[in-house]
């Protein structure tokens, strides 16, 4: 195979691992769909660039072009009829995904829809005079979504919820080659209109859905991505507070904190005999906010009380440490009903 082809294939490979691990999506119909998806998304910009370069080199430029007109197939003809909200759709075709069977190939067009209407509000944004989404028209934009998709598999939505993760996630790599030359690192520079877009998808659009779609650990990642690029002073600032610059981990104290919480829990519970009787299982979390939701209160205190967000410390926050118990209780008798033990 050619190099873009591995290129294309590790690409795929990459788009259903966040499938797998943050949504823990692993029935082989939705995985099958996501790498049909991400090949479609792909195979549309190759010809969209293709189509680019073949009209800005003119008419008169010789044989080369004539070639690269020529290579413009019949899908992309059927486009100029149908609109570009089907380009996605008819990358499909011919693709073989329907060799995976008919649930596999529904969820492809099923999010291959939502990609069409997401392109459409896109661009009516674009044209309008807004520079950023309001939350007017995020709001009105997940609901569109949600009715696009009414009749569609809840996979799709998924799906276009981890694109925009590994959209932010491959922004922030070509990031980070760019704020670093000769080994030293750069300022943080201001996010480019791209990376503000996209951040603020999947802040007000993305995130929610995911949310509301019960996929919580796609919601924080998608939130984290996204205040990361807009805000990098502030994703900084606030980790700190958290117990740490990497917020992939609570820093060294906090999971200290955090254990002691969790071992004072279980121990006074289990003190309890007369309660534990009457407990079958339980189960102690403790949490630490996540860096966004931080954000946001510490703002929502600075409003309240006219000071600036950085006099606030982690433990003004009151609900920054949580605790989670969760007891299955016993039942009395072996044949009580299950509505009763509840």
């Amino acid at each position: 195979a050619a190099d873009g082809d591995f290129k294309k294939v590790a690409g795929a490979s990459d788009f259903c691992s966040i499938l797998v691990n943050s949504l823990e999506i692993t029935d082989v119909p939705a995985l099958c769909a996501s790498a049909f998806h991400y090949s479609s998304l792909v195979a549309v910009r190759e010809r969209e660039v293709m189509s680019l370069s073949s009209s800005m080199s003119g008419s008169g430029s010789g044989n080369t072009e004539r070639v690269m007109e020529c290579s413009i197939d019949k899908e992309t003809e059927c486009l100029h009829h149908a609109g570009s909200d089907a380009k996605y759709l008819c990358a499909l075709a011919g693709s073989g995904i329907e060799n995976f069977g008919t649930h596999a190939v529904k969820i492809a067009l099923d999010a291959a829809r939502l990609k069409s209407m997401e392109m459409l509000a896109s661009a009516v944004v674009i044209g309008s005079s807004k520079s950023e989404l309001d939350s007017h028209d995020a709001r009105n934009l997940r609901s569109l979504l949600l009715s696009v998709n009414e009749e569609g598999d809840w996979r799709a939505l998924a799906i276009r919820s981890a694109a925009c993760l590994y959209r932010l996630e491959g922004l922030e790599t070509h990031r980070s080659l760019l704020s670093t030359t000769g080994g030293v690192k750069r300022r943080a520079r201001v996010p480019t209109m791209e990376e503000s877009r996209a951040s603020q998808e999947g802040l007000h659009i993305y995130a929610p859905l995911a949310a509301r779609l019960g996929m919580f650990r796609l919601k924080t990642e998608l939130e984290d991505a996204a205040f990361r690029t807009l805000y990098p002073r502030s994703h900084a600032y606030v980790s700190s507070l958290r117990g740490g610059e990497n917020t992939n981990s609570v820093g060294e104290g906090m999971k200290s904190v955090l254990s002691d919480i969790t071992n004072q829990m279980k121990r006074v519970l289990q003190e309890d005999c007369s309660f534990m009787e009457n407990i079958e299982t339980m189960s102690v979390m403790a949490r630490v906010k996540e860096p966004y939701s931080v954000w946001r209160k510490m703002h929502k205190m600075s409003k309240e009380s006219e000071k600036p967000v950085r006099s606030f410390s982690i433990l003004d926050v009151p609900d920054a440490v949580a605790l989670r118990v969760v007891f299955k209780a016993r039942k009395l008798t072996p044949d009580e009903p299950d509505a009763t033990t509840q």
